[in-house]
């Protein structure tokens, strides 16, 4: 199982970065992770993750398809919430779908980590959706579930999975701030 968290994790940060500096091509990349991805924690019982990799890859897809058309019509360009409601509807989210998922993984499965392996995977399908539509808030999100996830890998064994997050965390400070300065020039040349 180290071996393919090894090749999981290479996957997966090259991916991150790709993403981090707003190339098309981290979506694909991505995919290939993801499969990697939801083999490696359907074996060290990681339910909910296992089966959130496998929802992101149609995330993913969306993802491509809609950076490549952005790309090609020239408007790849970042964006920021609206509004403090936006975050509100989020929190509510998260919390709502994680409570709803853990309850499934206690009912259903032999889970150890019910609630942090479900607020960690809604939020990290919450942060791809976001990610998708272009929000530079992603990356905020990601900083608080990556650093949950640090600690998850730790407790169920999983070495290169909990390293990769932890480079995942520093990747979404890069990620954020890389894109707000994007965010900003754009804003400067319209």
């Amino acid at each position: 199982m180290h071996l393919l968290d090894f090749f999981t994790m290479i996957i997966n940060l090259l991916c991150t970065f790709l993403l981090a500096g707003f190339f098309v091509i981290g979506w694909p990349v991505g995919i290939l992770g993801l499969i990697m991805s939801s083999i490696l924690f359907g074996l060290a019982g990681l339910y909910a993750d296992m089966v959130l990799q496998l929802l992101l890859l149609c995330f993913f897809c969306y993802g491509w398809l809609t950076w490549t058309s952005s790309k090609l019509n020239n408007e790849l360009k970042p964006k920021i919430f609206n509004s403090s409601l936006s975050w509100v509807l989020i929190v509510l989210t998260i919390v709502s779908l994680s409570f709803l998922v853990a309850q499934t993984l206690i009912a259903f499965t032999d889970s150890t980590t019910p609630y942090l392996d479900s607020f960690t995977s809604v939020a990290s399908l919450v942060c791809v959706i976001l990610a998708t539509k272009k929000y530079i808030e992603n990356w905020l999100i990601w900083m608080v579930v990556d650093s949950m996830y640090v600690f998850l890998y730790i407790y169920k064994e999983i070495p290169f999975a909990a390293i990769t997050t932890f480079i995942y965390l520093i990747i979404a400070v890069y990620g954020y701030k890389h894109w707000k300065k994007y965010y900003k020039e754009q804003k400067l040349c319209s």
